[in-house]
């Protein structure tokens, strides 16, 4: 069995060149293998799941979460009947939040570890 990763950020998640799966925070994903996973996990937009993690599942759509408190978080978002700016609006808190939560390492990008291409 492949390792789960729950995404910290809302996100799209998928093959390269198309639409992708969007991701809420705490949602539990399989990376696929694509060209960007490692810089997922680096930039801690991904933390990987633990055995002490107990999965809760989305009982409208099936998506299953790390913790109970991002199932609520993706309730109130995606099934409460919101419009796209009160969505953006929810997803731009939950940012805020993980920000002091579950910061991302933005230290560790190529630019910032000294790769930056030149031109």
């Amino acid at each position: 069995m492949s390792e789960l990763y729950a995404a910290t950020r809302m996100f799209d998640y998928g093959p390269p060149n198309t639409p992708g799966e969007t991701l809420d925070p705490g949602q539990i994903v399989e990376l696929g293998g694509w060209l960007n996973d490692d810089k997922l996990i680096r930039l801690n937009l991904v933390k990987k799941i633990d055995g002490r993690s107990k999965p809760c599942q989305c009982g409208k759509c099936g998506k299953q979460f790390a913790a109970e408190f991002f199932l609520s978080g993706h309730g109130n978002k995606r099934h409460r009947g919101l419009t796209a700016k009160e969505q953006l609006d929810v997803s731009i808190a939950e940012d805020k939040k993980m920000d002091t939560v579950m910061p991302l390492h933005l230290d560790k990008t190529a630019a910032t570890r000294g790769r930056r291409k030149r031109a």
